[in-house]
């Protein structure tokens, strides 16, 4: 965006703002490290570009869920209700390190300053990810203890899961058919993550 922090991009708006959401290539540890974001509710939104990507990311309430109720539980955190976020694997997102996806460099910030942002098949500088924009914006070296801040959960993808166990790719019609009557009867991957144990899962497959 150009901006190096909430005040700097919005000016006399920011005492308006409220929470900051981590993104799919980042996640609460690593917003932990920027101290200038304590005062902000950190939420997690999915993105809708297809059906089967909602809710991979998401925000538990177990508040009133109207509108007042909602932007209350983020404005006030648990005590109000916000129960946290569901995360994805930030390593998974496609913006998480630095890059070029046609020349396939994919470098952590380390290996980017080694080779000064410069990919070494087309010569040109490299995308810069968001573990690097973390690490220059960062003005603590360890995460705080964060015990009074909401939880986080973080996911794999059912049918990441089941394409490593098959040794297939996870968009083939036999992850498709595998996966969806796990979802159908576990009320959808975040009920099976979140609520169900090993041995539910099991004996769906089972069947």
């Amino acid at each position: 965006s150009g901006f190096d922090s909430i005040r700097e991009c919005y000016r006399d708006l920011s005492d308006h703002i409220f929470a900051v959401e981590t993104g799919l290539s980042s996640d609460p540890p690593m917003n932990w490290l920027c101290s200038f974001l304590d005062q902000y509710t950190l939420i997690s939104n999915s993105d809708a570009h297809s059906p089967e990507k909602l809710g991979r990311e998401a925000n538990i309430f177990a508040a009133d869920l109207s509108y007042e109720g909602i932007i209350r539980a983020i404005k006030e955190g648990s005590s109000a209700g916000f129960g946290g976020t569901i995360e994805f694997f930030p390593q998974e997102g496609k913006y998480h390190y630095d890059g070029h996806r046609k020349c396939a460099v994919s470098w952590d910030p380390l290996q980017t300053l080694k080779h000064n942002e410069l990919c070494p098949v087309c010569g040109k500088k490299v995308t810069i990810g968001v573990m690097n924009r973390v690490a220059q914006l960062a003005d603590r070296d360890a995460l705080p203890e964060r015990k009074t801040r909401p939880p986080f959960f973080s996911l794999v993808p059912l049918k990441e899961i089941l394409a490593e166990i098959s040794g297939v790719g996870d968009e083939g019609i036999f992850i498709e058919e595998a996966a969806e009557p796990v979802h159908w009867r576990i009320a959808g991957e975040t009920g099976l993550y979140g609520k169900y144990v090993v041995r539910k899962i099991s004996i769906t497959f089972s069947d």
